[in-house]
C-alpha cells in the first residue's frame, strides 16, 4: 500500500535507456527549455501519454460526457496547438513541447520578464514571480491560458525597478566594436 506521507513517482523513465536518438532528442529539449533534469522533462512526458491514453480509450467507448471533460481540460490548460475546435483525434498528435511551453519558467521567459530560460528559472525559485498575486517557487508548474497574463515581478522584488530586458545580440557587440576602433 505504501506511506501515505510519500507519494508515488509522477513519472517514468524511458524503457530503452541507453537510445542514442532518445539521449540526443532529450538533450536538446532539455537545453532549449532550460530544464535542470531529465526527470523534468519525463514527468512532462507523462502528462502527455495519459492524456493519449485517456483519448485512445475515449475513441474507443464513444462516451461524449468524457470527451468533453477532457477536450475542455486541455482548452484550459492550453496545449492543444489548435486554436479552433479540439477534437479527441487531435489529441493524439500531442507533443510534448506543447505541454513545455505551458510551465511557468517558459512563460516567465516569452513573456519578457528574463532574459534567458535559466534567468527565468532562477528568478522564480528566488521568489520573484507572482502568478494572479501569490508566490510561486515553482518553474516546473503547469500555467492555464488564464492566468499567463497574470504573471508578473513581485512587488517586494527588487527586480520589479532594476531589470533590464537584454537587448539583442548584434546591438550589444556593436559598441564593444566602436570602442576597438576608436583605440
Amino acid at each position: 500500500m505504501g506511506d501515505p506521507k510519500k507519494s508515488k513517482k509522477m513519472y517514468s523513465r524511458p524503457k530503452a535507456r541507453w537510445s542514442l536518438e532518445r539521449i540526443q532528442s532529450e538533450k536538446e529539449i532539455v537545453k532549449t527549455y532550460g530544464l535542470v533534469k531529465k526527470k523534468e522533462l519525463w514527468r512532462m512526458e507523462s502528462i502527455v501519454r495519459d492524456l493519449k491514453r485517456r483519448a485512445r480509450a475515449l475513441l474507443g467507448e464513444k462516451n461524449e460526457v468524457d470527451e468533453k471533460v477532457l477536450i475542455n481540460k486541455v482548452i484550459i490548460m492550453g496545449i492543444s496547438e489548435q486554436k479552433g475546435k479540439v477534437t479527441v483525434d487531435d489529441l493524439l498528435d500531442l507533443k510534448v513541447e506543447s505541454v513545455l511551453d505551458r510551465r511557468l519558467q517558459t512563460i516567465v521567459y516569452k513573456s519578457g520578464l528574463a532574459n534567458t530560460m535559466k534567468q527565468a528559472r532562477q528568478f522564480i525559485v528566488h521568489g520573484h514571480i507572482l502568478v494572479d498575486g501569490i508566490k510561486s517557487s515553482s518553474p516546473g508548474r503547469l500555467i492555464k491560458v488564464e492566468d499567463e497574463g497574470k504573471v508578473s515581478f513581485a512587488e517586494s522584488s527588487s527586480l520589479n525597478a532594476s531589470f533590464v530586458k537584454a537587448e539583442k545580440s548584434d546591438s550589444l557587440k556593436k559598441p564593444l566594436k566602436e570602442e576597438v576602433e576608436a583605440a
